[in-house]
C-alpha cells in the first residue's frame, strides 16, 4: 500500500497494535499518525514498512514489538510519545526522536540509529545523551518552531541542519522543498546525488541551491476613494509572475 500526504489520527487497527497493522509492503510518505489508541505502526510478516517525510506523534508507542530490518524510517519526526521503539533491529536514519519517556525499550536500543537527532527536555523521560549521542547520532535541541503547535520545522540555527545522510534522504522535504545545503553553514552529514547535503527531520531549511521559483509582484489594485462608516468594500488587485516557474 502507498500513504502519501495522509493524516491518521485516534486509529488503532485493533485492541493491542498500530494504527497501521500490515504484513504487506507500505510506503508512508509526507504523511501523520497521531493520537493512537496503542501503537502508530505494527509491521509484521513478509513486507517492507518505509517511512519517509512523515510524523509520528503523541501515541503510547511509536513502533511496536514487530518487523524489525523490515522497518525503515527516513528523515521523521517522532515525538511525544511513552516509548518511541520496542524490541530491535529496526532501521532510524536522518530521523528526530523528541520528548519520549523512552526512546528504546525491550531491546529497542539494539536497532540500527544513524545521523539522528534525541533530544528530551531537561527533567523528562530519558536523559542518556551518551547512550545515543554516538555513531553520527547527536544529543541536542532540534529547535522546532514550535513543537507545542505540531509544527515540527526546525529554525536556520538547529543542529540538524545539514546533518542528515545524503545518500538516504528523499528529494523533497514535507513540505515539497528541495532538499539542499545552506550557506555559512559547515555540514555534519553526508552529500547527496546532487551534491547537497540534507536535513534531519521532515523540513529543509533554505539554503544556497539555486531552486526555481515563483515571484509574484502587485501591478495594480482597485478600491474606491472615499467609504462611509459600515460600508462592505470590495478590493481587487493584479498580480503578475516574475518568476521562473508557474505559482
Amino acid at each position: 500500500g502507498i500513504f502519501d500526504f495522509c493524516r491518521i489520527y485516534y486509529a488503532s487497527a485493533t485492541e493491542n497494535y498500530g494504527a497501521i497493522d500490515c504484513s504487506g509492503n507500505v510506503t508512508f510518505s509526507n504523511s501523520e499518525i497521531a493520537e493512537t489508541k496503542y501503537e502508530c505502526v505494527n509491521a509484521h510478516g513478509g513486507g517492507y514498512f518505509t517511512a519517509e517525510n512523515s510524523i509520528f506523534r503523541d501515541s503510547s508507542l511509536a513502533f511496536g514489538y514487530y518487523g524489525g530490518n523490515k522497518v525503515r524510517v527516513y528523515n521523521c519526526v517522532i515525538a511525544n510519545c511513552t516509548t518511541a521503539v520496542r524490541q530491535s533491529n529496526k532501521i532510524f536514519c536522518s530521523t528526530i526522536f523528541y520528548n519520549c519517556r523512552n526512546f528504546t525499550d525491550q531491546s529497542g536500543d539494539r536497532s540500527s540509529f544513524s545521523y539522528c537527532c534525541f533530544f528530551n527536555p531537561l527533567g523528562y523521560g530519558d536523559q542518556n545523551s551518551e547512550k545515543y549521542a554516538k555513531n553520527t547520532c547527536i544529543w541536542a535541541d532540534p529547535q522546532f518552531v514550535n513543537a507545542d503547535k505540531n509544527d515540527y520545522r526546525i529554525k536556520s540555527t538547529s543542529p540538524c541542519v545539514d546533518a542528515a545522510d545524503g545518500a538516504v534522504a528523499p528529494e523533497f522535504d514535507y513540505y515539497g522543498s528541495p532538499r539542499m545545503g545552506v550557506e555559512g553553514i559547515r555540514p555534519t552529514g553526508t552529500v547527496a546525488a546532487d551534491g547537497e547535503v540534507p536535513d534531519i527531520g521532515i523540513y529543509e531549511v533554505p539554503g544556497s541551491a539555486d531552486v526555481p521559483s515563483a515571484d509574484l509582484t502587485v501591478m495594480d489594485v482597485s478600491a474606491p476613494e472615499t467609504l462611509t462608516i459600515g460600508q462592505t468594500v470590495r478590493i481587487s488587485w493584479t498580480v503578475k509572475n516574475i518568476g521562473e516557474i508557474d505559482a
